[in-house]
């Protein structure tokens, strides 16, 4: 051993360690299962069959058990059923809207008539061609009101339907998809 000199100590240093290297074991592997011997009804040893292959489900059967495809059509239902519900809400909100605005539009046609008949009768008028011209002329203007009024409604009606109809188209295109997904499962489960 040599002998270091560590400021004057008189101890020997022992020399390091060798750096360590892993060391690989065999790897321990099962034997292979031996072949199971099989006779027929004769007595003879016959080559064992292989293993039955899982049946395929018909694609019904299979959709109707697959617990993701299964969920993904709840959802895409609840989802329809409750945009409905929306549109129904939102109709019910224009058909009620509509109404107060009509009745508004009466009540406010009743009030205007019967001030053009006062005034035209505080002056006389109420026998006269001038009275019945702005009675019509009135019955006109408010008869256009009306006919917008129901525009309106209809084309706010027309647009709900129209958004009513995309969104079931596209809960339809989600649910080919969802279907689709679901076949390629099953191809990929079953190997076909």
């Amino acid at each position: 051993m040599a002998m270091k000199d560590f400021g004057g100590s008189p101890y020997p240093v022992a020399p390091a360690p060798p750096p360590s290297v892993p060391v690989q074991r065999p790897r321990v592997t099962a034997p292979a299962p031996k072949p199971r011997i099989v006779t027929n009804s004769q007595g003879s040893y016959v080559k064992p069959s292989a293993p039955a292959a899982p049946s395929v489900p018909a694609m019904d059967v299979f959709l109707n058990q697959d617990s993701g495809y299964q969920q993904q059509l709840r959802e895409f239902a609840k989802s329809l059923n409750d945009f409905n519900a929306d549109v129904t809400r939102r109709r019910g909100a224009l058909d009620t809207q509509y109404g107060v605005s009509q009745k508004a539009m009466t009540d406010q046609s009743a009030l205007d008539l019967d001030a053009l008949k006062q005034d035209y009768g505080a002056r006389g008028m109420l026998r006269s061609g001038l009275y019945g011209d702005a009675v019509g002329n009135y019955n006109t203007e408010f008869d256009k009101r009306m006919a917008d009024l129901d525009r309106q409604q209809q084309n706010a009606i027309a647009s709900l339907t129209q958004e009513q109809g995309q969104f079931g188209s596209s809960e339809q295109l989600k649910e080919q998809a969802a279907k689709e997904a679901a076949i390629r499962r099953r191809a990929e489960q079953y190997g076909i």
